[in-house]
């Protein structure tokens, strides 16, 4: 006698979504499937699209050539055979006619220059050389002038680009109008003509920024000065670092003090233009804070917080006070972490770095103790203690 179990094919469930959600004539439509089958997969997609449009891929895209409202159905078949059909309405609209402009925006003019210049805190330094050009951007519509004038002179087109041949203070105005007839605001700018035109010195750390915490370093810092001239050339650079004196710049240079220092630099020119000396800050922690146990001390009984007699082990009965010793001169505590058994059971900010570990213990367990400093160096300290307090 044999006996069978006839399954019944659970039919799946169909189901899609659609982006976006509110479409329009000029979006292409991302159908999604969703379908599920509890005891097998599905095998089989049939989509209708409303529009005479079909497909059978799995995650279709389509794009509709009206507005309207849209019957989208999706079947669906398992590998059983079974299935199932859903049909969600999808409205596409049109597209939302762009709004005009209340009012035209005026174009904007931008001060270009063609040569050695520099800012100096108020105006521009030029030289006779130097090309003056503008970069004007429009909303919209075209250009149709820019003008300027220097000093008092007369207005001018701007065809080409021009240069300042006194030397000495100008002021250089500005302004373009566009073909919608925006007329832009006048701009102004001094600019000051002078022979030649100190250098300029860049600078790159390494590594580039902090790699500790708080803005210090925990490794030693690499300097590296670039000068440019594009008139007469560099000649030489410059650096002092903090306290010491003047020295010529070869190659880049390593800090590896730990400390706050000030590195001050500048470059001259084969003309003898010195430019002004700058100045760069950073801070160097690479040593890592002093802790250790002040209490209780390694090898000794203690009953009820009192120190009674040396041990070969340390025994404490009752409470336990620990009580750390921690410090670091260079960037300063940070924190003071308790743990017993690798659980962490106290922070301490501040000194006194003290703690009771009033728990039920008894037997042995390890207390660890981790210092940070204020620029992410740590240190630690652990001991052995058997403890007995119920």
């Amino acid at each position: 006698l044999h006996q069978f179990e006839i399954v019944e094919n659970v039919p799946p469930i169909a189901d899609f979504k659609y982006s976006p959600l509110h479409p329009t004539t000029n979006d292409i439509i991302q159908f999604t499937d969703l379908s599920t089958d509890a005891d097998g997969s599905v095998v089989n997609w049939t989509w209708t699209f409303g529009d005479g449009e079909t497909s059978t891929e799995q995650n279709p895209e389509h794009k509709y050539a009206d507005d309207g409202t849209y019957n989208v159905t999706l079947t669906v078949e398992d590998d059983g055979g079974a299935s199932d059909t859903v049909t969600k309405i999808i409205k596409v609209r049109k597209p939302a006619s762009p709004h005009p402009p209340s009012s035209p925006i005026p174009p904007e003019t931008v001060l270009i220059f063609d040569g050695p210049h520099e800012w100096n805190i108020t105006h521009w330094e030029i030289t006779k050389e130097t090309k003056i050009l503008f970069e004007v951007h429009t909303h919209g519509c075209g250009l149709k002038e820019t003008k300027y004038k220097i000093d008092d002179g007369n207005w001018t087109i701007f065809t080409d680009p021009f240069t300042i041949n006194k030397e000495g203070m100008h002021e250089l105005f500005y302004y373009s109008v566009d073909e919608c007839n925006a007329y832009e605001p006048v701009n102004a700018a001094w600019i000051e003509v002078v022979n030649n035109i100190a250098p300029t010195t860049d600078y790159v750390l390494t590594p580039s920024s902090p790699d500790g915490d708080n803005g210090w370093y925990v490794s030693n810092v690499t300097i590296t000065f670039t000068a440019k001239d594009d008139i007469t050339g560099v000649d030489s650079t410059y650096y002092k670092v903090d306290n010491n004196g003047w020295m010529k710049y070869s190659d880049s240079i390593t800090i590896t003090n730990n400390g706050k220092h000030i590195i001050k630099y500048y470059s001259i020119d084969r003309a003898g233009n010195k430019e002004e000396a700058k100045s760069i800050t950073f801070k160097i922690d690479k040593t890592n804070p002093m802790v250790n146990f002040e209490k209780p001390t390694y090898g000794h009984l203690y009953i009820l917080g009192k120190e009674i007699m040396p041990l070969k082990h340390t025994v404490i009965i009752g409470k336990a006070m620990i009580k750390i010793n921690a410090h670091d001169e260079i960037s300063g505590m940070e924190k003071v972490e308790f743990y017993v058994d690798g659980e962490l059971k106290k922070v301490i900010d501040n000194e006194p770095y003290e703690w009771i570990l009033d728990e039920k213990i008894i037997g042995t367990c390890v207390i660890k103790v981790i210092a940070y400093d204020n620029a992410g160096n740590t240190a630690s300290d652990e001991q052995c203690v058997w403890i007995f307090n119920v």
